[in-house]
Formats: structure tokens, sequence, C-alpha cells
């Protein structure tokens, strides 16, 4: 039987003799499918290594660089074997990731609140940090073998109600205090929190009152929460009075401080913290008059709350 004129067996044989590469060529072909006892190859796989005639070479599927099916989160995570990148669904707590084959890096896509919890050896984050994720963020990890992995990179959620960097503007104001020392949760400057995550945050808001009234603030945390915060301006010294290395702050959810009354707008800057314990809620602002006055006491547009996500 003639050889045929090409890679291909299906191409018709012809009496026309054949360059010397292309001689080489189908001999080389004819011996692979002999030895391996396969006809007319297209492609071969060995070891988890797929050769195909086209010059294509697929090695552990890993490579293939696809999304996988969705992985439940556990303490000990799962890779799956059917591609890079995974959707990881549900809360539960993050610890460990198995081994995969060989070293090579895998992306997560978290769709809800997870804590990723650092080891030095087995698990490293950056800055050796533990991790609380927000809805659509993202992880790189590279696998260095044994089951070991190293952060390479994170998304920055900008998006959503959990971004990792928030900054909450109060566009309208809405609500006025008369007559009242009874404290309202502010309708604009609140701020989410999940579980067992900490966030650090400025405050900076535009009051209207008098002084009379004056003014008082405070904020909400859920409980199991460690709430600290100071204040950082709206205090006045005389010239030549002796400057203190201490500002007020407040402490436990629902503490207040009171501030000065002004008929214009005076601002005050609050710099704080949050370390949530197990149960989600919000970090809430509250204001009100520290002294009943029938005057209108409000916080103004323009006044914001910026969270830093740790």
């Amino acid at each position: 039987m003639g050889f045929p004129n090409s890679t291909d067996q299906a191409a018709p044989a012809s009496t026309d003799s054949p360059g010397l590469g292309d001689d080489q060529i189908r001999a080389l072909k004819l011996f692979i499918e002999d030895v391996l006892g396969i006809t007319d190859a297209t492609s071969y796989t060995a070891g988890g290594i797929t050769y195909q005639t086209n010059g294509r070479l697929t090695a552990l599927t890993r490579w293939s660089l696809k999304e996988g099916a969705a992985i439940a989160s556990a303490a000990a995570l799962t890779p799956g074997t059917d591609g890079n990148l995974f959707h990881i669904t549900g809360t539960t707590g993050i610890t460990s990731i198995a081994s995969i084959d060989g070293a090579g890096p895998i992306w997560l896509v978290f769709d809800d609140a997870v804590l990723i919890t650092h080891d030095a050896t087995a698990l490293i984050l950056r800055g050796g940090v533990n991790h609380t994720t927000v809805a659509g963020e993202i992880f790189c990890f590279m696998h260095e073998g044994s089951g070991n992995y190293r952060e390479l990179g994170r998304s920055i959620v900008r998006s959503g109600t959990l971004s990792s960097v928030q900054i909450i503007r109060k566009a309208a104001q809405t609500q006025v205090v008369n007559n009242s020392t009874t404290l309202v949760n502010d309708d604009t400057l609140l701020a989410p929190l999940a579980a067992n995550e900490t966030v650090y945050f400025i405050l900076n808001i535009y009051i209207i009152t008098n002084g009379t009234a004056d003014f008082k603030a405070g904020f909400t945390v859920p409980t199991g929460a460690t709430l600290k915060w100071t204040v950082t301006s709206g205090v006045y010294v005389e010239p030549g009075a002796t400057v203190t290395n201490q500002s007020p702050s407040g402490g436990a959810s629902g503490d207040t401080l009171s501030f000065g009354g002004f008929t214009t707008s005076a601002g005050i800057t609050i710099l704080g913290s949050v370390r949530n314990g197990s149960t989600a809620g919000n970090l809430q602002l509250q204001w009100a008059q520290q002294t009943a006055a029938v005057v209108d006491t409000f916080v103004q547009t323009d006044s914001f709350l910026l969270v830093s996500r740790a």
C-alpha cells in the first residue's frame, strides 16, 4: 500500500514520490501508531498528558485554565480537578486547602463572607493577617506543594454592600431632631459588619444646632464586637494653654460624647475601629441633642463615613 502524501491518513494515496521531510513524518506517525496499538492517531493520553497531532499539548486537566464546579466552603477546602477557578459558596471559615497535583495557581471567587485564617506554613496570607471575604472577592493562591499555599493577590471589591474600601456619603439632609435628647439612628451613615471581621473607620460630619441644644453622638455595633473610637477635631485650645496628649473617646456600644453647639456648620471628625464577633450587623451612627431645646438639630449633606476592611 502506498503512503499518503500527508500526515493525515484520510488523505488519498498517491504514486508521487514524497519529499524526504514528509516521508520521515509519515514514518514516525506510523511507528507511534504501531507501538501504541492504535490506528489513525489524532491524540494520545498517558500519565495525564494528552498529545495531539495538531501540535497542542494538554497536561493535567488543571492546566486547561477553566472554571470548575462550585465548592462549598469548609475548614479544609478541597479544590476540584476540573479547573483552576472555583466559586466558593457558604460561610464556613477556611483554615487549609487540600493538596493539588503539582505546583500551580488556583483562583477562588467568594460568593459570601468567609473567614480565611492565616497559617505561616500551610495558608500564607498577605501581611500574615486573617481576612474575611466579601461577596465577589477573588483570591489567587499558589500551591507550593504538600498542601501549602501562598496568597499571590486579591481583588478589591468596589461594588455591592461590602466593599474592601467603602465610602458612605450623606447625599441629602433628611433627618431633624427638635426638642429631644433621644438618640436616633442616622439613616445614611452606617456600614455593614460581617461576622469576625475587623474594620477601621473615619467619620466626618457637619452639624447644625445651637449653644443651648448642643449635640451628642455615638455608635452601636453587634453584640460581642469591640468598639474603639476617638474624636480628632472640635477641640479649641486658648493661646498659651497646655495641650494634653489625650482625646475624648468612646468605647462600648451606645456610648456618646457631647459637642458644643453652633448656629453655623461645625465639623466633627472621629477615628475608630470595630473588631466584630460572631454576629453580623452594622456600625451605626447615632445622634441627638445634648439638652432638649426647641431648635432644629441635624447632620448636613456631604457628611461621610469611610470604612476600610482588614
